[in-house]
């Protein structure tokens, strides 16, 4: 009811719950109110409307930026004192190229170093940094003091720091003024590649003298990195990435203090690196949990004000991406990013759009990732707000759940002994191989869609060209010269002559026997589809044509249109080529059409009416033929019968396996086959 309009008077009453319900229950025709609702992988209900009834244990709202538990950010001002870095990932292996590359990236808006260094025991990934002569190579003319580093080292970071000691006395840098991350994480690659293979009590030495190191000789310098990429790409939902994460990082914590040192020495030197995906409210809401979480684990450790304040690394997420039509991967990207630096972050890396396809050592494709971040900060303005989503019921909500159900996960994990203890059960990896699962089932059936593969296939779009990836050979596989002197050197000059060359030696010695856990595959959503789509163009290069299908419109194709549509996307995301008829109106011009089509597939779109009058006399008639029929339409278990029984192999609708429906065409066609010779 509108009221009299005047100074600081209601327009419109104010209007409860309860009856914005009815309301909207009168709406739905008799549909349950349930229906609005969706549940969300991490086994979350999102309603359709959330109101101040939704923040049962309103925390961070009793709560400002910079003050415990840091929800709304570990800092007082947020981004306007502070900008997130722009920390985009180089992964050149030719050093030379590397250098030239992070320069022009410096130039042009990039704010911290970023890349992984080549381990030992997994030598085809990171950069190939093994020398004095290697590392002055990579940062000939770049300020070290002056600029950030975001290094992840792999399992062990006392090789690189050897050498960066030995870099910055060579410079005559002050290892004092280095600011930024060089990174172990042992566990990330024991999960990753399903082995370790260096001794974890040896590695977990090397991760405390590090931390005690650097305490005293690179103030500014974080020394542990706790990645969930790992759980990301293998499917986990947002609860398992953050749950396993914090396990991570308090067998971390453990591992450190049981070598001597104190909690307020460890935690502020861990970072975490989170990928971001999709789901735009629940990522905010994972990193703002996140935050809230760390605050009550180191408390529970009696760590300070200072520990308790969580540092955060994003990258965009590789599980979305897509090979096929990958120039929308810049949206994605764009809508991660943005997720990314609402949620609260220190530094942020965008995965380039052809990233998935090749080393993204194309100019252009690292400029529009790094330009991202920049319109991020300087024309969306992101950096002139401190926490923009502090206050949002619908956000506080996501928060307040998956920081509940992430910390009960962390606890299960605590009570079998630590998250190493808990991937030697393989625990962790069941659970993320259920909702890998889950995932993938949705993704067969278009529940879950992936524009340009799934749905709205460009079966006519050119390929990006594929630039040869560089490989490492067997002769570039080295060990750092003198690793056991350089160690004397660094211990001497911290005077930690508590721990001894000989015993850290041990971290960086090849295991003969490797630990060994069930590892978590890395996959992408799109994988499955990509299959089909390349096989398609496969059959392509070698017959000058697609698979072809007919499509047969039963009735005007006005009246088949929205059945048409849906099936035209369906089988093109196979990467099958539809030859459509006019619309035909007896079974006469069906066979007629048929015969002067010769396919080996058809599919027969229009109403049920139309089906009864046309499909089985047309079934019977053509009996003798090899043709496979599917019927595009939802219809009742007797009528699926009785057409079945006709000779239709299968029925299209929302609820049809789509990728298990294509393979098993493309096999009968022998598309999938012809990839294969």
């Amino acid at each position: 009811m509108m009221k009299e309009l005047g100074s600081n008077k209601r327009i419109f009453q104010p209007i409860d719950d309860e009856t914005w319900q009815k309301e909207a229950i009168k709406t739905l025709k008799g549909a349950p109110f349930e229906t609005l609702y969706t549940t969300t992988y991490e086994n979350i209900k999102i309603k359709p409307l959330y109101t101040k009834s939704d923040i049962e244990n309103p925390h961070s709202l009793d709560h400002m930026p910079g003050e415990s538990p840091f929800v709304r950010g570990t800092n007082l001002l947020g981004y306007t004192a502070k900008p997130w870095l722009v920390a985009q990932k180089l992964d050149q292996k030719n050093l030379s190229i590397f250098n030239q590359s992070l320069k022009d990236d410096l130039t042009n808006g990039q704010t911290m170093i970023h890349f992984e260094v080549t381990d030992s025991a997994n030598p085809a990934s990171g950069l190939p940094i093994y020398s004095n002569e290697d590392l002055l190579t990579v940062f000939e003319g770049i300020n070290l003091e002056k600029t950030p580093l975001f290094i992840n080292t792999g399992a062990n970071s006392l090789p690189f720091f050897t050498l960066l000691f030995d870099y910055c006395k060579e410079k005559k840098a002050l290892l004092h003024d280095l600011k930024g991350t060089v990174g172990m994480d042992p566990l990330s690659d024991l999960v990753r590649n399903g082995s370790l293979h260096y001794q974890v009590s040896a590695l977990y030495d090397s991760m405390a003298f590090i931390t005690k190191w650097a305490e005293k000789m690179t103030p500014n310098l974080s020394t542990i990195l706790v990645n969930s990429e790992p759980y990301h790409n293998g499917g986990a939902n947002a609860v398992s990435e953050l749950a396993y994460s914090l396990a991570t990082a308090v067998d971390y914590l453990y591992a450190c203090i049981e070598r001597g040192l104190d909690i307020d020495e460890v935690a502020p030197r861990m970072i975490f690196s989170f990928s971001i995906g999709s789901d735009f409210f629940i990522e905010i809401a994972k990193l703002r949990a996140a935050k809230r979480v760390w605050a009550t684990i180191v408390d529970a450790f009696d760590g300070n004000m200072t520990s308790q304040k969580m540092r955060i690394h994003v990258q965009t997420s590789a599980y979305t991406k897509t090979h096929y039509d990958p120039y929308v991967n810049m949206i994605r990207s764009t809508i991660e990013a943005f997720a990314g630096a609402i949620g609260g972050i220190d530094s942020m890396h965008v995965t380039a759009y052809d990233e998935q396809i090749q080393s993204s050592k194309r100019i252009d494709s690292r400029r529009m990732a790094r330009n991202i971040q920049l319109i991020l900060q300087e024309e969306a303005f992101l950096t002139n707000v401190i926490d923009p989503a502090g206050g949002s019921w619908y956000i506080e909500s996501l928060t307040n759940e998956l920081a509940e159900k992430a910390y009960a996960l962390f606890q299960e994990i605590e009570s079998y002994g630590g998250m190493l203890e808990a991937l030697k059960k393989g625990t962790p990896q069941n659970d993320i191989e259920t909702t890998a699962m889950k995932r993938r089932e949705n993704v067969q059936k278009r529940k879950d869609k992936i524009v340009g593969v799934n749905m709205y296939a460009d079966l006519a779009e050119k390929p990006v060209v594929v630039r040869q990836t560089e490989r490492i050979k067997p002769d570039q596989i080295k060990r750092i010269i003198g690793l056991e002197d350089r160690m004397k050197k660094m211990i001497v000059e911290a005077n930690l002559t508590s721990y001894s060359s000989e015993a850290l030696l041990k971290s960086t010695i090849i295991e003969v026997q490797p630990l060994e856990v069930q590892a978590i595959k890395q996959h992408r959503l799109a994988e499955e589809f990509e299959t089909l789509r390349t096989s398609s163009d496969a059959f392509l290069l070698k017959h000058g044509t697609r698979p072809k299908i007919g499509f047969i419109h039963l009735g005007t194709i006005a009246a088949t249109k929205a059945r048409a549509d849906f099936a035209t996307g369906f089988f093109e995301a196979g990467g099958f080529e539809l030859i459509h008829s006019a619309g035909l109106y007896t079974g006469k011009d069906v066979s007629e059409w048929i015969h002067e089509h010769p396919l080996s597939a058809y599919v027969l779109c229009g109403k049920d009416d139309m089906y009864r009058a046309i499909v089985i006399d047309l079934t019977h008639k053509l009996e003798k033929t090899k043709i496979t029929y599917y019927l595009v339409g939802d219809l009742s278990l007797e009528d699926e019968e009785m057409y079945r029984s006709a000779g239709v192999k299968s029925f299209i609708h929302s609820q049809t396996n789509c990728y298990e429906t294509l393979l098993s065409l493309q096999l009968e066609m022998g598309v999938a086959r012809d990839e294969a010779n």
